[in-house]
């Protein structure tokens, strides 16, 4: 499930009307440049960072949550098993995401994690893996 449908169950949409505002943006200047130029997997990665916040407040009104659900999943399942150091990112993963569920400490550890997840969903978009794909460098 991808965010815009988790965000789309109604409590999701309940809590976020009730508890954000969405004031007219006044675009201030850039404070620090960014530091990558691979935009699109850290907007991937943000979703799943926030996916697992809204599982960890809502986990008991979540549908359809949990690693099994994750596109990353679907990538993992597409790799073959030479390509060892994508499984262990997703099973590393796994474990990141469930220490989280358990002490809602963002981390570095959960930050990789995500950006990984990330990674691995470029492989369902792709439709394949390519020479040379890594993980996350930390």
């Amino acid at each position: 499930m991808n965010v815009t449908t988790l965000i789309q169950q109604q409590c999701i949409k309940d809590f976020l009307r009730e508890n954000t505002k969405f004031p007219r943006p006044a675009f201030p200047t850039l404070q620090a440049p960014s530091r990558s130029q691979n935009y699109r997997q850290v907007g991937q990665a943000f979703d799943y960072l926030l996916r697992f916040q809204l599982e960890r407040t809502y986990g008991d009104r979540v549908r359809n949550g949990g690693p099994e659900n994750w596109i990353a999943s679907r990538g993992i399942a597409m790799l073959e098993p030479e390509e060892i150091p994508l499984h262990a990112a997703f099973e590393q993963a796994k474990n990141a995401y469930y220490r989280y569920i358990a002490s809602g400490q963002v981390s570095d550890e959960i930050i990789h994690a995500c950006l990984d997840l990330a990674l691995l969903d470029k492989i369902v978009r792709e439709g394949q893996a390519w020479p040379g794909m890594g993980i996350f460098t930390r």
